[in-house]
């Protein structure tokens, strides 16, 4: 079995200007926060919650770590 590899996004590319946090609440998501931390200071007021941005991209392993399950 042959394991295909390519550096694919998770979900669509990233917009310009968007970051790898995301504040959720009610209303609105907005991704504008480049870490964690500085998305749990601003959610911690306001009372929502910091995700994982989806469109951000991931990190593929590379083909060696891919060649020792083969």
């Amino acid at each position: 079995m042959a394991i295909i590899s390519s550096a694919a996004p998770l979900g669509s590319a990233a917009r310009a200007g968007e970051h790898a946090w995301c504040i959720v609440d009610d209303i609105d998501t907005r991704c504008d926060y480049a870490t964690r931390q500085q998305c749990m200071a601003t959610g911690s007021g306001i009372g929502a919650s910091c995700v994982q941005n989806p469109r951000v991209f991931v990190e593929v392993p590379s083909r060696a770590a891919y060649a020792k399950y083969r």
